[in-house]
């Protein structure tokens, strides 16, 4: 078989159920174009991995800019 190994510990959810943890239409989760999140392929059906859709949401985070001021910033090359 092609593809990279699963970890097998990790919990595979359908659409429906990735789309009740992050409240969207699941025919958003299914959707290849609009949904980044890495899937599944066991055969016809598709699953996503639960860490990975954690992992979604951790990076969809976005601070406030009052507190993005505050990050320090990194120097930029002159070029």
């Amino acid at each position: 078989m092609g593809g990279s190994a699963v970890n097998t510990s990790t919990k595979l959810l359908t659409s429906d159920e990735v789309a009740d943890i992050l409240r969207v239409p699941a025919s958003w989760v299914r959707d290849k174009r609009l949904n980044p999140m890495p899937r599944v392929k066991i055969g016809k059906h598709v699953r996503f991995q639960e860490r990975d859709v954690y992992t979604y949401i951790a990076e969809c985070v976005q601070l406030p800019a009052s507190v993005a001021e505050l990050a320090p910033t990194r120097a930029r090359r002159s070029a």
